[in-house]
């Protein structure tokens, strides 16, 4: 997904931090990594922020299911009062450290 959005939008902005992944002995599986937090935003928003009121919001959904996490969404209004969006973010869940 992120690499079809890097692809097919031009300047998408993605950061992303990987974390070890272990067996169920927990011995180290060598080679292979999950997503601890994603982040990306488009270049289009990062560029209309600039007509937004000077408030942000952030909004969050659990997911359920085999893949666990919270994905959160960061919006602002503009002069029209349309709530846009800003920045996403996939992280493990809602803490002071996401």
């Amino acid at each position: 997904m992120l690499l079809a959005f890097q692809t097919s939008v031009p300047r998408t902005i993605v950061e992303k931090e990987l974390k070890l992944t272990y067996n169920e002995h927990r011995e180290l599986l060598p080679g292979c990594a999950t997503y601890h937090h994603i982040f990306w935003t488009f270049k289009v928003l990062v560029d209309g922020f600039a007509y937004y009121k000077p408030i942000v919001e952030v909004d969050d959904t659990f997911h359920y299911g085999t893949y666990k996490g919270t994905l959160l969404v960061v919006v602002a209004q503009d002069e029209t009062n349309h709530i846009l969006p800003i920045a996403f973010a996939l992280v493990e869940g809602k803490t002071t450290e996401a």
